[in-house]
């Protein structure tokens, strides 16, 4: 797909939810928060290389209920999900290659 969407409220929770198959790579983030800013560029140079993984971020400051129910502690925070379940999640920044070598040790090269 090869870039990072917005996406809030039902939309969201319906992506969260959805049982298609398919890997989506969700990053949890807020506009004050400059590591989330960085890790969306980052993300989006990385989802340049998955044709089949949907990539959104979702702003926690507009989605707390949402949010709610996936973060613990910190943000940023990216989470895989497949089939409506969370397979993976990490906290914090990386660099874009960093990011691939992650998706791909779950979702395959």
């Amino acid at each position: 797909m090869g870039m990072l969407r917005s996406v809030n409220g039902v939309h969201a929770e319906r992506l969260l939810k959805e049982k298609d198959g398919k890997y989506r790579v969700f990053l949890f983030g807020a506009t004050w928060c400059g590591a989330c800013q960085e890790t969306t560029i980052q993300l989006g140079i990385a989802s340049k290389q998955f044709d089949e993984v949907g990539f959104h971020k979702i702003d926690i400051d507009k989605n707390e209920e949402l949010t709610d129910k996936y973060i613990d502690d910190a943000v940023p925070l990216t989470v895989i999900i497949k089939n409506g379940r969370k397979i993976k999640a990490v906290e914090g920044y990386d660099d874009a290659d960093e990011w691939i070598k992650w998706i791909e040790g779950v979702v395959g090269g």
